[in-house]
Order: C-alpha cells, then sequence, then structure tokens
C-alpha cells in the first residue's frame, strides 16, 4: 500500500482503510499482522539520521526482498513475460484524497456559451 508522508502509520491489529487510487468503489479495510518501512530517512537536510551501510550489503538486501517477493502468491502472475496480469496497488484514505483533490485542482473547467 502506498501512504501519504504525513499519514499515520498502521498498527499491527487495528484496521485502516485503503482504496483503489482511481475506482471509488474499490475500498477495502485492511488488519495488518506487520508493518514494514520501506521507505526511511536517510537525509534530512542538515545530517544523517541513519548509519549509511555498504553497496553491497543494500544489494544483498535488495535481493533477499526481490526473493520474497518472488516466493509470494501473485509473482508468477505479475513477472510473467508474455501475458502479465496488472498488479493491484491501493492507497491509503488521505493519499486518495489528496490525488483527486489535485487532480481536480489541475483539470482544466471548460466554459459553456
Amino acid at each position: 500500500m502506498v501512504m501519504a508522508d504525513e499519514t499515520i502509520i498502521p498498527e499491527v491489529g487495528k484496521r485502516f482503510l485503503c482504496r483503489h487510487p482511481f475506482n471509488e468503489q474499490d475500498r477495502l479495510f485492511v488488519l495488518p499482522s506487520k508493518v514494514v518501512n520501506l521507505n526511511p530517512v536517510v537525509y534530512d537536510g542538515s545530517k544523517m539520521p541513519c548509519v549509511t551501510t555498504d553497496l553491497m550489503e543494500i544489494r544483498a538486501h535488495a535481493k533477499a526482498q526481490m526473493g520474497l517477493f518472488v516466493a509470494g502468491d501473485r509473482c508468477n502472475d505479475v513477472l510473467h513475460l508474455t501475458t502479465p496480469k496488472p498488479f493491484g496497488v491501493m492507497v491509503s484514505d488521505d493519499l486518495y484524497k489528496f490525488l483527486h483533490r489535485l487532480w481536480e485542482d489541475e483539470s482544466i473547467v471548460r466554459e459553456a456559451r
């Protein structure tokens, strides 16, 4: 699930709303059993809050994470080269509202005469 930066991080065992970014009716409540932060702060503008690791460690970690994805249920359908199936993406309710507000604000409004 994709979330806005300001969104409260989901807690294990507490349900939260997920929405399809473009289909209003496609929404569901999720009860997470595990929450993993995929984008920790590396540089906040003044200092580096986390210790950097060796590039080989980063590469090994990325390969291990891809191994988890490959072991998943949908991986074969998503990664199939000749007939790939779409990979479902859900967004948080806050991000959904932000995207739609931005979409409306930036859309051209035609004038009828």
